[in-house]
């Protein structure tokens, strides 16, 4: 006696469909290629040589005021240098060098620091996508997302080789990694797609 059998989806077909849409893609967290700071350097190119440390070869341009006498042939003040708006004699020359930087592994140690909380993350990420309640590209986003907030409070929070005298006096701040902020800006996640 045969029965009729009734087959009812309860969303396999959904979550297989979803699986093989996985292995597609990834999740690229970091400075991003083609980025540039405020001066138009490569932030790839800084961010790795504050991760792994480095030099950095530097040129800029320097101006020095002087106050000569009403003759113009001896200085005032005895050469020494004074404020721009006190003087009637200025030299501009460029001063090139090499500056050391120590490696302050914000990437590194933020996933090694964290890769516990990472893999729980993606866990319950990828159980919401098993659930129905996420999209796989949706799982990844917040992936990206979560892994970029712990990158970039590891760059505020530290801890890193202090910075140079000379730094902390450009700068006028002794905090590594934070100038303008733009570094810790440019931390974000790219979903990728290869096929």
């Amino acid at each position: 006696m045969a029965k009729n059998v009734k087959v009812v989806d309860r969303g396999w077909k959904r979550l297989k469909k979803d699986l093989e849409l996985l292995p597609t893609c990834r999740v690229d967290v970091g400075v991003q290629a083609g980025d540039k700071a405020d001066d138009g350097k490569d932030l790839a190119y800084i961010a790795a040589i504050n991760e792994f440390g480095g030099e950095w070869e530097v040129t800029r341009s320097v101006t020095h005021y002087k106050k000569l006498s009403k003759s113009g042939t001896s200085y005032l003040r005895k050469g020494r240098f004074v404020k721009k708006s006190q003087a009637n004699y200025q030299e501009s020359f460029s001063v090139s060098g090499v500056l050391k930087i120590p490696s302050r592994p914000f990437m590194r140690s933020s996933f090694d620091e964290n890769a516990d909380k990472i893999n729980e993350f993606i866990q319950s990420a990828f159980r919401r996508v098993v659930n129905g309640q996420l999209h796989p590209l949706q799982a990844l986003h917040l992936v990206g997302q979560h892994f970029t907030g712990i990158i970039q409070r590891k760059i505020v929070k530290g801890p890193w080789a202090p910075n140079a005298p000379s730094t902390i006096r450009q700068k006028g701040s002794d905090r590594p990694l934070i100038d303008t902020g733009r570094l810790r800006q440019s931390i974000r996640h790219i979903v990728r797609r290869f096929q």
